[in-house]
């Protein structure tokens, strides 16, 4: 039986996932403040497995200073 823990991870995965969805469907590319991301890996998971969902490749990564994640369709 998963832990309540990794149930709540996954649960916010989808539910990140699904708004990325729409956002990378539109714009391709997405950034976003780091002041404003809970989880900067479960944002960058969760983009991936968006562009996935969408058929596209998406790359994820962090600017050089920290600020700012981003994702963007491309190998």
């Amino acid at each position: 039986m998963p832990r309540l823990a990794d149930e709540m991870r996954r649960r916010r995965l989808e539910h990140l996932a699904a708004d990325l969805k729409t956002e990378l469907l539109i714009r391709r590319s997405l950034t976003m403040s780091v002041e404003r991301v809970e989880d900067v890996e479960l944002w960058r998971s969760a983009a991936r497995l968006a562009g996935r969902r969408l058929g596209i490749p998406v790359r994820t990564g962090v600017s050089r200073d920290g600020s700012t994640v981003w994702a963007s369709e491309g190998p």
